[in-house]
């Protein structure tokens, strides 16, 4: 049962993305057509070998290291996060042990939708323009990311994101930008193929 719950709110969660998405499709001012960001980034930077890195790209690092290690801090060191912990392990025990499980799931909800949202404007301001269908793609990556590292392992998203990161550089470059979504498979078939827990995850039991 808990499994068919968990397969239930994630197959909600890609219907109302989807809905979402056709919703902006179908603004007149919008469209379908990539709509310049009216923010953009500074063209300077530094070269550290045979490689130009921009400053905007440097802000991006750490904007994504402070953010990954805050979500850390937070479920690993606080009272919130101990509740978001016991909570995804058993939400009836939970609720017994006197947490408001509701408040907590829209907790940890309202916390993705701001980091997805920072995620964002980084990458509008990055590429310069938006797309209805951008968050697809990226989402589609970032939860490839997730699975590489482990999921359940805020550590291991991050290397997971990283690994994903360099994969794809090294992979265009051999073989175009169309390819980036094709080498992005091909990492996560070959890793789950390898270590079908992840980089950092690791094989736990549970009862059933």
């Amino acid at each position: 049962m808990r499994r068919a719950a968990l397969l239930s709110l994630m197959i909600a969660a890609l219907g109302l993305s989807q809905v979402l998405e056709n919703g902006v499709l179908n603004i007149p001012s919008w469209g379908s057509a990539f709509l310049t960001y009216p923010v953009t980034s500074p063209a300077n930077g530094f070269t550290f070998g045979p490689t130009h890195f921009t400053w905007f790209q440097l802000i991006i690092v750490v904007i994504s290291g402070l953010l990954s290690l805050g979500v850390y801090l937070l479920v690993s060191r606080t009272l919130l996060g101990k509740a978001m912990r016991a909570v995804s392990e058993d939400r009836i025990a939970a609720a017994l042990m006197g947490i408001n499980v509701d408040l907590v799931i829209a907790v940890v909800f309202f916390i993705g939708g701001a980091l997805a949202g920072a995620a964002a404007v980084m990458t509008g301001v990055y590429y310069g323009q938006i797309n209805y269908l951008m968050g697809w793609t990226v989402g589609l990556e970032a939860f490839t990311a997730a699975v590489l590292g482990g999921i359940g392992n805020i550590g291991g998203a991050v290397l997971g994101g990283v690994v994903l990161g360099i994969a794809q550089s090294v992979g265009t470059g051999w073989f175009g930008a169309e390819w980036a979504l094709v080498v992005t498979f091909v990492v996560l078939v070959l890793l789950l193929w390898l270590r079908p827990t992840g980089i950092l995850g690791e094989r736990v039991a549970r009862r059933m």
